[in-house]
């Protein structure tokens, strides 16, 4: 049986165990643990002294976080100034080129 990630007419969480985890952010345990160390990924809920999962409300959360920071970091002036660096650039080649 296959669960819907977002369901808006039940808004009931669920836990995701590891596997699933890294099949919807595909992220490595390694990088997930790197990040959840240093507070930039949701924190495991440990079920049992062995077993851990995540809350799919705070991974689709935190997808959609990145998603909203990766479109302002795309419209930001940074991408816009190494554009225009990387014009600049080829303006300087095209004139320095024989005709």
């Amino acid at each position: 049986m296959t669960v819907p990630l977002r369901d808006s007419s039940n808004r009931a969480d669920r836990i995701i165990r590891d596997r699933e985890c890294r099949e919807i952010t595909g992220l490595s345990r390694t990088v997930r643990w790197r990040l959840e160390r240093g507070g930039k990924f949701p924190a495991k809920i440990w079920l049992t002294a062995n077993t851990c999962g995540y809350r799919l409300s705070d991974i689709l959360d935190w997808l959609d976080e990145r998603s909203r920071d990766s479109e302002a970091a795309a419209s930001g002036t940074r991408w816009k100034s190494m554009a225009k660096a990387r014009a600049a650039k080829r303006e300087r080649a095209a004139a320095a080129s024989p005709g």
